[in-house]
């Protein structure tokens, strides 16, 4: 799961406001030691003033394969955090590593702390799941 997550770089998110749902697509950078995912958007947009609202996401990750046996892909929930200071500058050298062109970009810069996956891999077997749920994990430690 976490090595379908690293290579790959867009992530399709949905978000809720007073108008109703709303979907977009962002690059991202994946921070696996804090299981968050990094993205860069403005709160001008709508997702990014949704986000700042209610904070609760889910999206999805995925490639767009030609047969079923390659069907790869994640489903995940997420508590979405428009991040300042250092937290900011830290996240900021997480997300340009991935994506350099990033440093000539002034926007802002969101934490995606991932509660629940659902990772579906027919390479394995047709239809197998693997679940991940950040309360359970944390319970384990």
């Amino acid at each position: 799961m976490i090595e379908f997550i690293e290579n790959n770089h867009v992530l399709s998110l949905a978000t809720l406001d007073a108008e109703g749902l709303w979907s977009a697509n962002c690059f991202y950078a994946f921070d696996a030691p804090a299981a968050r995912l990094i993205i860069l958007s403005s709160c001008d947009t709508r997702h990014g003033a949704a986000m700042l609202g209610a904070g609760l996401i889910s999206g999805t990750i995925s490639g767009q394969p030609k047969h079923l046996r390659d069907i790869r892909g994640i489903q995940f929930s997420a508590l979405a955090t428009r991040l300042e200071d250092l937290a900011r500058y830290e996240a900021l050298g997480v997300y340009t590593r991935r994506h350099p062109l990033a440093k000539l970009k002034t926007t802002d810069i969101w934490s995606l702390e991932l509660q629940q996956l659902k990772f579906t891999d027919n390479h394995l077997l047709f239809g197998h799941k693997t679940h991940w749920n950040r309360a359970a994990d944390e319970g384990q430690g």
